[in-house]
């Protein structure tokens, strides 16, 4: 294996990985080989030419082989790119995706940056939506609470990294059940999958992403239940709720969200269209007294029984 310039080897390396069926085929190999090289993307251009050392094939090849097994790439480099801060990846932690920056930036939209803000970051694995609020909120605090002391340990070593750690504390808890106080922001990415379409998915997700960050339940929606049946105790008052949800999920979140009180804001898509966000705040108790009032009267008018009311009330507040 010598004889190979930079540029050889990453073409080499592209077309087998096209021919692996590997969407991004042109980056992974780029990546992998900034990675053996330990150098930027600009150095590897400006390097194109350069001949590369029998050991660094190796190694690069090494890696390549480990791709086209499905291995996703971020995986074997250990990293992440979240916001332009660079996480670390490993197998106790969710790899962060790029349609969560979505939930950072609809908390950029609502809060002021100069404000001191405290945000509760449930499920944390790397730390990535936490850390990354905290660097554009930099009178802020976060609580970072996750199930798994694994993924706590990486959080905190992402903070350190990022240069955070001194606003970024960690909880071991199951959702809410050991979490004291009151935040004003409440984010969350939960798992949604349904457990029947663990195995449906592609084995970059089902063989390297940690289970209990994907499985949702039967039907995807148990760490929601959890979240809007518990997350009213710890947000102030004019506090909200953001979550990522599953692309087909949102009327379900959506009603789901009514039944426990909530008020939905809105909702986000991502890039390909597809519902990804959900910001939510506490349901006046005034709103809901009208609400009710007004299916009352509109259902009086229509002849619906007064004993329906209950089942109607249960879809729409």
């Amino acid at each position: 294996m010598t004889g190979r310039t930079v540029q050889q080897q990453l073409k080499e390396t592209s077309e087998l990985f096209l021919q692996s069926g590997i969407k991004d085929a042109k980056m992974d190999a780029r990546l992998l080989l900034q990675h053996v090289m330990e150098c930027s993307y600009s150095d590897l251009i400006s390097r194109s030419s350069d001949m590369l050392p029998t050991a660094l094939v190796e190694a690069h090849l090494k890696l390549v082989g480990r791709r086209v097994d499905g291995e996703p790439v971020y995986r074997i480099i250990g990293q992440r790119e979240f916001r332009g801060n660079v996480f670390e990846v490993t197998p106790e932690v969710l790899d962060p995706r790029a349609e969560t920056e979505l939930l950072v930036e609809e908390v950029v939209l609502d809060f002021d940056s100069a404000v001191e803000l405290r945000f509760l970051d449930v499920g944390t694995g790397t730390g990535a939506i936490g850390i990354s609020l905290l660097k554009l909120f930099p009178l802020s605090s976060c609580l970072a609470v996750d199930v798994s002391g694994a993924a706590l340990s990486v959080a905190n070593r992402n903070a350190e990294q990022i240069g955070v750690s001194a606003r970024f504390r960690t909880v071991q808890s199951n959702y809410f059940s050991e979490i004291d106080g009151m935040f004003d922001i409440i984010v969350a990415n939960p798992p949604y999958i349904r457990s029947s379409e663990i195995e449906t998915l592609d084995i970059e997700v089902k063989m390297h992403d940690p289970q209990i960050a994907l499985d949702g339940g039967t039907d995807g929606l148990d760490a929601y239940r959890a979240i809007f049946s518990q997350a009213k105790s710890h947000l102030k008052a004019n506090g909200k709720v953001y979550v990522e949800i599953g692309f087909d999920q949102l009327d379900s979140c959506k009603r789901l969200a009514v039944d426990f009180g909530w008020a939905v804001l809105r909702s986000k898509n991502d890039l390909a269209g597809l519902p990804r966000i959900l910001v939510l705040e506490k349901a006046e108790n005034e709103l809901r007294q009208g609400d009710i009032h007004n299916v009352r009267r509109k259902s009086l008018e229509s002849g619906v029984e007064t004993d329906s009311f209950d089942n109607v009330l249960g879809r729409r507040l």
